[in-house]
């Protein structure tokens, strides 16, 4: 039981060594500076807009419309309800008239649901 304790640990040293782990590489690690509390506060806070895409009548079609979504900068989630589609974005990045061109320029149809 000890030697193949020993091999074990013979091994992880091995390991560790060969990627720098245990300082024998020159690798340099950095630091990242933590975020303060009021830079996390500043950020916008999600925003969702729901969409009615009439166009979309199957799986292919959610998938297709799904692509098209994520092709805008800025999302968050996209989630399906029947015909419906509901987008979380990041408001300081993308507009959900943006949104809706995204999914048109995809070949659909899209209304905006509510206000």
């Amino acid at each position: 039981m000890r030697m193949r304790q020993s091999v074990m640990v013979g091994a992880l040293a091995t390991a560790l060594s060969l990627t720098g782990v245990a300082g024998g590489s020159g690798l340099a690690y950095e630091q990242l500076p933590a975020a303060s509390d009021d830079a996390l506060l500043a950020q916008p806070a999600p925003a969702q807009v729901s969409f009615s895409v009439p166009t979309m009548t199957c799986a292919g079609c959610e998938y297709r419309v799904e692509g098209s979504i994520w092709q805008a900068p800025g999302i968050l989630d996209v989630a399906f309800v029947g015909h419906d589609v509901i987008v979380a974005y990041d408001p300081s990045v993308v507009t959900p008239e943006a949104i809706e061109a995204a999914i048109e320029a995809g070949g659909d149809t899209a209304e905006p649901l509510g206000s």
